[in-house]
This record gives C-alpha cells, structure tokens and sequence, in this order.
C-alpha cells in the first residue's frame, strides 16, 4: 500500500489525484491500484457521489487498457528474445485486463502464433482479481497470480520487492487481496503467510495488520504491530498503520508516545512528522498540529502534502486568513505545473473566501467552474452562487439558482 495511502483517511478525490500522478508518469498499474482504492471508499462511504463513481469507473478502465497495452508491447519484446513463458504470461494477463477487442485479438494473435504447436483456447476473460481467486480457490492459477502480484510489486522500492517475492503463494495472494479491497481473503492468506514465515523480521505481519485495520479489527492490529516493532523499530511502515489503529480507537496519547520514542532518524523525518501532527489534528490538539506542520514546511520546504495539512489545521483552529491563503498558494502551484486543481481545494479556497465577505464576480467563477468539476456538490455551489447574486443586488439571477438549488436539495 502506498506510503501515505491512509494517512488522515485520505478522500475518495484525494486518491484520485494519487492515480492521475501515476497515470501521468505511465505508471498505469499503480494508477489503477490508487483509482479502485478511491472507488472502494467512495462506494463504501459516499454512495450519493454518483458522478465520483462514474468518473472513477473511467478511469480504472482506461489505466487497464493502457496497461494491457504496455503489457502487450512487453510481450512482443520478450518473444523476439525467444522468452516465451514470461511473454505468455503477460499476454495472459492483457486478455484479463483488456476489454478493447482489438486488444484482446492481437494478444490472441501472439499466443496462437507463439504456440502453434498447442491447442490454445483463449475464454473471454473475466475481471483479473476475480479470476486470480477463482483459480487460486481451485489449487491453480499459479501464474495468472504471480503475474498482477508483480504488476503491484513493480510501484514498490527495489529492495521491498525482492522481500516480498520470497514469501511465496500464500502471501502473494493476501497482497493481491488486500489491495483489490478483498479484506476477509487478504487477513486469511496473509495469516496463513505468517505461519510459513515466522521470521521477525519479515513485513508480512504489517501487510495482515493492514488487513485487519481495513476490517474494523483495531485492537488485534495493533497488538501485531506492537510486537513487530519491537524487532523492528526502524520500520516507518510499522508506526503508520500502528498509529491508523491507535487513531481509530482513540488511543491518541499511545500514538503520539509510539512516534515520540520512535528512533532519531525516522523520528526526525518528513513521514513521522506527518503522522505526530495528523495525531494532535485528529485529537482536536489544533495548535499542536499548526506547530508541527508550520516546522515541517519550514524544514522540509512548501509541498502540497504539508500545506494540505496545515491548511486544514489552520481553518480548524480558527485562522482563516492563512487557510485560505495556503489553498490559493496550493491552486497556484497546481497551475504552475500543469496539473488540475483538485476540486476538494478549490471548494475549501472558495468556502474561505465567501466566509471572509468575499461577494464578486471572481468568486462567482470558482464555484461555476465548481458545478463542473464536482457535480456531486453542486447542491451547495449553487446555494453559494444564489447568496452571491442576492448580494449583489442581481434578484433574477438569485431567484434562478435558487430553484435551481431547491430543485436538487437532498431529502
């Protein structure tokens, strides 16, 4: 799972800039991860963003078709080099992850050519995870897993890959379940992992313990990670969903004690600063977190991952002004590299503005451009848009999006 993947119970949208970030730098698999992670909260927790859902859809298809044809490419090279058995597997997988027919035809074409001798039938393929689980259910499929296991493992540090590729079936099956938000499957397997590796040193006990977190198991979380840090108290992953488990039962001091003794080279770095003001931000310690975050921003230097965080810990203590400043500094920076302002900072920027009296038709422009980008609030933009018109004194326009607000009010 990704470093900061849960970190403060990342949105539905803010997992979907994650994905854009990958797809821009072609990184499609770790797109497609970080974008069905985004479905499966906002299916889970927000059913009513209808929009959010359908967008994400999207662009889990298109992260797969653009990794089908990665894939695709990868396999003509491997059977130019005679390698046939990894250029199957991926063809294998193209068929899996594919629902392009032209796709799927010339995947087809490769294996029939590539195995002439070989009665290949090649079914419609079903979605790939599902299928993965259907054959591991029935003692096979060995290769249709390791295949997306190494398509996961391919966004992780070298070293970590090497790690995990030696713990076998059991644990490549619970990686692959955890992050296709299967949770009952992945905490079984990688149980089942833990027991054929007992080592203390492994991190197949932080993979279970994310698991279990994801299903409401905090307590029996958190008792495997206190344990494993013990052995392993230089492990950032360890405190990370350690402190998710502490975070979830309220058990704020414990976390803020765990990263407190935490050894002087993580304690001081960016990721465990992190965690220590997300943990004074959600035991409602706001000016805590503003000395944690205002420190790390001076240190570190200005990142939208910090200024996110200090933005939201200065609106929640009171201090407006440099919240909304810090969210206009964010929009600017996304311009300024070319990349889409997230909605969530764009609305916060806006809400800011019209608190602190702002009534123009600049502010009218944002939440226009609102109703576009996050339709699944337009509820509230329109309301917005209403005041504004009142304010100005433009009645027509008032009563208009004022019906038009009413006619989509939640019941």
């Amino acid at each position: 799972m990704g470093l900061f993947s849960f970190l403060g119970g990342k949105s539905p949208e803010e997992l979907e800039m994650e994905g854009e970030k990958y797809f821009k730098l072609e990184e499609f698999g770790a797109a497609k991860i970080e974008y069905e992670k985004a479905l499966q909260k906002a299916q889970k927790k927000f059913p009513e963003k209808t929009s959010l859902i359908s967008r994400l859809l999207e662009k889990i298809a298109r992260a797969k078709e653009s990794l089908a044809a990665t894939h695709l490419e990868n396999a003509r090279a491997l059977i130019q080099s005679q390698n046939h058995d990894e250029a199957e597997g991926l063809l294998r997988l193209v068929l899996e992850l594919s629902d392009d027919e032209r796709i799927k035809e010339k995947a087809s074409e490769e294996l029939s050519a590539m195995r002439k001798n070989w009665n290949l039938q090649v079914a419609k393929a079903h979605d790939a995870f599902e299928t993965i689980l259907k054959h591991i259910d029935h003692g096979g499929g060995d290769q249709n897993l390791d295949d997306y296991f190494s398509v996961l493992c391919s966004t992780l540090p070298e070293d970590t890959q090497e790690e995990y590729l030696r713990y076998g079936q059991s644990f490549k099956a619970g990686y692959v379940a955890l992050n296709s938000g299967e949770f009952d499957k992945a905490a079984d397997y990688l149980e089942a992992s833990m027991r054929e590796h007992p080592h203390p040193h492994s991190q197949i006990p932080v993979e279970l313990a994310t698991a279990l977190v994801h299903l409401n198991q905090f307590d029996e979380a958190a008792g495997i990670l206190e344990k494993y840090i013990v052995e392993n108290p230089d492990s950032l992953r360890g405190y990370q969903v350690l402190c998710e488990a502490y975070w979830d039962t309220g058990d704020f001091d414990q976390a803020i004690d765990l990263l407190e003794s935490s050894p002087d080279e993580l304690k001081t770095g960016l990721p465990v600063r992190m965690l220590l003001g997300e943990t004074w931000y959600l035991d409602g310690k706001y000016p805590e977190a503003v000395n944690v975050f205002e420190k790390a921003i001076t240190e570190f230097g200005f990142n939208e991952m910090i200024a996110r965080s200090l933005a939201k810990a200065y609106e929640a203590y009171g201090s407006i002004q440099k919240a909304k400043d810090l969210y206009g500094q964010i929009m600017i920076g996304c311009r300024s590299c070319g990349t889409r302002t997230d909605p969530f900072i764009k609305g916060r920027y806006a809400d800011l503005c019209f608190q602190s009296g702002e009534k123009s038709d600049r502010l009218l422009e944002l939440y226009f451009s609102l109703v576009q980008e996050d339709p699944d609030n337009k509820f509230q933009y329109y309301q917005r848009i209403h005041e504004i018109y009142a304010d100005m004194g433009n009645d027509d326009q008032a009563r208009r999006y004022r019906a038009m607000a009413d006619s989509i009010a939640p019941r």
